[in-house]
């Protein structure tokens, strides 16, 4: 037998082994202990609840197939349960995303190399597990500066919610955050009189301090002081924008508002307020920013995740080059390629 064959011989049997057993856990168990384990490395809650979803479906699929204890999963189990989730559909008959499969499959992939490393396991058998390859995308239906404005217009700041809702849009535009980091922001990671905010436990659980334009700071403070009291009426949260009961507004509540201003201004353009996320960046680029400044404006760990922003300038210049340029071949004119 040839040394490449019996490789091949030897993966094949270990794709059929259950990983020995250390702790006697059952796989509920360990998935217990994995989430504690994450809330005390200070994982975001949003990094929580998608864990612990994927792991739900995850202890279910074992169930089904009398799969009770971590170490009796193999390789060839996972690579199931990853074909299973490449081929699921979702209500509407369409195959899942290759970021949506991720939600599935990276919480079980995180679940045994921490069960290895922690020796709860002899081996990790998801090592070898295959992943999606997820493809950079550029964000779609960038807004420009005149439509943002458009959105904008469309609060009605004498409304009871109003200000809340100018304010909202403003911040998100000016500041770049994430709905979630919205959501959480708080008062005291406001200053108002230099025009900074804190970002605490952002997207990787790390803090950040960003600055905030003249503008948005009047609205927020004109809400701060002029309609916030009223909603809190006597409550004393902390969270700086609130629902009509004064209670903290929710990430998805904060989604839905941008959007429905989004949605109001009928510019043929949908989605929520990662849309002015990507209006800030692509505006500031446009406007000379340094790309590593933007990064840290976005709260992104890699360069690589801010340069998609460079692409989208790139049409931008392409689109300029092509009705500016003279050596252009012109439509309806002499000039002609021959």
């Amino acid at each position: 037998m040839s040394p490449q064959t019996h490789l091949q011989v030897l993966l094949a049997q270990q794709a059929t082994i259950p990983a020995q057993a250390v702790s006697g856990l059952t796989l509920a168990e360990s998935c217990d202990k994995f989430i504690a384990s994450c809330r005390l490395r200070a994982f975001s809650d949003y990094t929580l609840i998608s864990y612990q979803r994927g792991l739900k479906d995850f202890i279910q699929w074992c169930e089904d197939r009398d799969i009770q204890r971590p170490e009796d999963v193999t390789p060839r189990h996972l690579n199931s349960y990853r074909r299973g989730v490449f081929h699921y559909r979702n209500k509407k008959g369409e195959p899942l995303k290759h970021s949506s499969q991720m939600v599935f499959l990276t919480p079980v992939r995180s679940l045994f190399r921490w069960l290895s490393e922690q020796q709860l396991l002899a081996y990790n058998p998801a090592a070898s597990m295959d992943m999606p390859r997820i493809r950079q995308t550029l964000p779609k239906n960038i807004l420009s500066a005149k439509e943002v404005e458009a959105i904008i217009a469309e609060v009605d700041v004498t409304a009871p919610l109003g200000l809340r809702d100018r304010a909202l849009l403003e911040v998100a535009y000016s500041t770049g955050m994430r709905r979630s980091e919205l959501a959480d922001l708080n008062i005291q990671d406001v200053n108002l009189s230099s025009g900074w905010i804190l970002v605490e436990q952002g997207k990787g659980g790390k803090d950040r301090r960003i600055p905030i334009g003249e503008r948005a700071c009047l609205w927020l403070q004109k809400y701060l002081l002029d309609q916030r009291p009223y909603l809190l009426n006597g409550q004393a949260y902390d969270a700086v924008f609130v629902y009509r009961n004064g209670k903290p507004m929710s990430a998805d509540k904060i989604y839905r508002t941008t959007h429905n201003y989004i949605e109001s201004a009928k510019l043929g353009k949908h989605g929520g307020g990662h849309m002015l996320r990507h209006a800030m960046a692509t505006h500031m680029l446009e406007q000379g920013a340094d790309i590593r400044f933007i990064q840290t404006m976005l709260g992104h760990e890699q360069l690589s995740s801010t340069q998609i922003y460079t692409r989208v300038q790139d049409n931008k210049l392409k689109e300029v080059h092509s009705q500016t340029h003279p050596a252009q071949v012109k439509r309806h004119g002499v000039d002609r390629v021959l």
